[in-house]
Parts: C-alpha cells; structure tokens; sequence
C-alpha cells in the first residue's frame, strides 16, 4: 500500500479518537498556539518524511533535498526572531541555568566547526541548535504575557506523541510491510515495527508510549471520571505502541516511572499493593518476558544492548585521541570504524556521542545541563500540593517528558542534536520557567482555566 494512503488512513482515524477527551483538550491545545505550530509542523514534516536511503546518515554524504530544506526552513526562522526581538524592547531572556548552559553548548558546538572533518555539516547543525533555542525563547514571552500558553504548549507535546503512536499503530495494521521493513506480519514477535507514515523510528515510537501511557495514568488517577474513558483509551494506544515496537529503555523506564506516578500523585495504597503483585507476576511470568525482551536475539547480543556495547567502545577508543574537544560537532563519530570496516551512523548514546564529537567540554556542558534541568524540575515539586489541575498536569506531564527522555538518551543519540527529543525539552523547559506567573494569576483569577 502506497505510504500516502497510509498516511490518509491514519489521519482519519487520528481525528476520530480526538473526538474523546483528554485527547480532545490536547488538540485545541496544539491547535492554539500559533507560534509553536508554525515551527513544529515543519518540523514534523521533516522528522517523519520516509527516508529509505540511509546514506546521508554516512560520511561524505552530499546534503540532500531533506537537508537543504531545513536550512532554508532553519534561515527563515532566525530571520522572523530576530525580526521579533528587534520588535520589542522589552523582551524577556531567562537567566536560568538550563537556558544559559544549552547555549553556551550551541556555542561551543559552533566553534567546532574549527576542526571538524565536514565543517558545512557541523556549522548548519549547530545553527539548528541556536535557533531552536531562539524558538523556545519566542514561546516564552507568549508565556509571560498569558501564563496558560504553559500549559497549552506542554499540553501539545503530549498530542503529539499520542498522534505518532496512533498513527503508527494504523500503519502497522494497514501496511505490515511496511511497518516491519521486508518481513511483513512475519516480523510481528521477531522484530521491532516503526511508524510508516509519518516515519518513526522503533526506539523512538517505544518512547512515546512510554510517556503517552505514563500521561495515561496520570489522567486516569487525576482528572475526573468522565475523562476516566478516555484516559484508558490513551493508556491502551500507548501500551500497545510500547509493545510492538519492543524497545527495552522504554519498557524498563516505563514500570519504573509508573511508580513514580503513583507516590507524585500520593497514590501509595495503590503503589503498597502494586509492588507485591507485580514481584509475584514477575516470578511467575520470567520466562516469557525474558523470552519477549530477548527479541530472538541469542545471548551476545542481548548482552551487548544489540551490539551498543561494541559501538561505544569504539566510540570511547576514539574519543581518547583528542579528548579534550572531540573530533567536532554531529559528524565526528561517523569516522569511528567498527569491525568490517562499517562507519558509525550514530553512537545510540547522547553522551557517549557527544564525548567523541565535543570531547569532556561539551559533554560537561550537556550534562549539566541535564542536572540543571532536573533541579529545575525538582524545585517545582511544591506546585503538586496546587489544587489546579492545569498546574499539577503541567508538573507531572512535563516531569514525565524529561525523566523517559533522560533515560532513553542512554541508548540513543538524543536531545544533542536536532531531535524530537530536542523540541520535547526546549518547549517544557520554556514552559516551566513560568510556572510560578501561571500559579498567581490562577490564584487570583486573572489566568483562565482550561480545564
């Protein structure tokens, strides 16, 4: 079946479901804010046009149409927030430790363009990163001037995981073929199935389930019982995209995160039953689940992570050649050779990627910028005690994104680059940087509830 047809499909039975709530409230939230739907839907178009030629992945690749395109896109919007900034005087930058640290990160991956073996490549992919940031700037004085664009925006992120999960779901039942590259329903239980149109990579489509169940049951515990429905519907599309797409990370940090739900949202009496049964159904059900996890993998490779293990060794044996700056931005680690004479197309760990491309520098600069992100996080625990259900969702919702994202960076290339992930925290950091405005006008009743 054509992917245009898969995508039409999908499409319409995405509208169908965003007839029920919550996933209705999330549209209208997506739908609403203008500026972040004008950079996202590019975005999206981007991230999930097929790709079948994995080439441009490779060293020495030529940019391609999909590559110019977002430089062109890229260009566009600098030039619009520039223009924006010059526009108001009054502009607002956070002087927050995240803010401050991710650009510094951006600046530095820039001036690695100094040393890199591609420069064209480093220098337009560290652009993305300052312009991404730009965007998330822009959000952020939509945010001080109404505080409920917070929640809206963080609101739209999960609407977006939820379509991509749907949507892949559809294009597994309508073009297995597709869904399972040459293998067809004969990969369902052997192999992991990706999003057809849009395009979404297994792990990648593991961790939206893993956050769209984890929303799920924080819906399910906290909203009210007409929004109960709904919320299991979401908690079923998400545990099913979680399962097919037979990403472990996400499998491992979705039990673990479920937990955390439940004491974030004081459900102990629930999490005191759950720990017994779920050790008990774990004793008892070892073997099929080892059996499923083990994706017909022998041994070996289930110890190597599917091979990771040799991938950062070499990355790490790389990175020791100049370990101070790395081999520069994006592309040094597609000239670390593994056995057979294969380059690495990517690391499959944010960190790992980031020590042989940016050396102890830039990866001191990302992880404290991943600590900053957590304190920041952290510091906003009070804001559960709200009796604002916008509030809490914006808490939890946002606690969610960062915490699956933070533990899926551990085996794949991440929120360092132009990702999904990239956009996910740009926009929740923006977002929860004004908590504190959207918690006093809702106290004082000039911010209205969507609730």
């Amino acid at each position: 079946m054509s992917k245009l047809y898969v995508f039409l499909i999908g499409l319409a039975v995405l509208v169908l479901a965003s007839r029920i709530q919550p996933v209705k409230g999330w549209m209208r939230d997506f739908f609403s804010q203008k500026k972040s739907l004008a950079f996202m839907l590019p975005m999206l178009v981007l991230f999930g046009w097929p790709i079948d030629n994995i080439e441009s992945f490779r060293t020495g690749a030529d940019l391609g149409w999909q590559r110019v395109a977002r430089i062109i896109i890229f260009i566009g919007f600098f030039c619009f927030y520039v223009y924006e900034i010059s526009r108001k005087p009054g502009y607002k930058v956070p002087l927050s430790a995240p803010v401050i640290l991710f650009f510094l990160y951006s600046l530095y991956a820039g001036i690695s363009t100094l040393y890199s073996p591609e420069p064209m490549q480093t220098a337009w992919k560290s652009f993305e990163l300052l312009v991404v940031l730009m965007f998330g700037l822009s959000l952020y004085q939509g945010c001080r001037n109404n505080p409920m664009n917070a929640v809206s925006l963080v609101n739209g992120l999960v609407y977006i995981a939820f379509a991509l999960c749907l949507m892949s779901i559809v294009g597994g039942i309508v073009a297995p073929e597709h869904a399972w590259r040459d293998w067809g329903l004969l990969g369902l239980g052997e192999r992991s199935m990706a999003g057809v149109a849009p395009s979404v990579n297994p792990n990648m489509l593991g961790q939206l389930g893993a956050m769209v169940i984890l929303v799920g049951i924080s819906g399910f515990l906290r909203i009210t019982k007409e929004y109960r429905i709904g919320s299991a519907f979401v908690i079923a599309v998400g545990l099913a995209s979680l399962l097919l797409a037979y990403s472990r990370t996400s499998i491992i940090s979705t039990i673990i995160f479920s937990a955390f739900i439940l004491f974030l949202l004081r459900k102990t009496s629930i999490l005191v039953l759950l720990i017994p049964l779920g050790a008990i159904i774990g004793v008892l059900m070892a073997e099929p689940f080892m059996t499923y996890l083990a994706r017909g993998q022998s041994a070996e490779q289930f110890a190597s992570m599917s091979g990771r293990t040799y991938m950062w060794d070499a990355a790490l044996n790389a990175w020791e050649l100049s370990p101070w700056f790395g081999h520069g931005y994006y592309v040094g680690h597609k000239y670390v050779v593994l056995g057979g004479g294969r380059f690495l197309e990517t690391a499959d760990n944010t960190y790992v990627e980031t020590l042989v491309n940016l050396g102890v520098m830039g990866f001191g600069l990302v992880t404290a910028f991943a600590f900053a992100y957590l304190k920041l996080i952290v510091s906003h625990r009070s804001f559960m005690r709200c009796r604002s259900i916008e509030v809490q969702g914006l808490f939890v919702f946002s606690s969610i994104i960062f915490f699956v994202i933070l533990v899926r960076s551990i085996t794949a290339s991440s929120f360092q680059v132009l990702h999904y992930n990239l956009l996910f925290l740009v926009v929740v950091l923006f977002a929860l940087l004004n908590i504190n405005l959207l918690v006093k006008g809702l106290s004082s009743g000039t911010a209205k509830s969507i609730r």
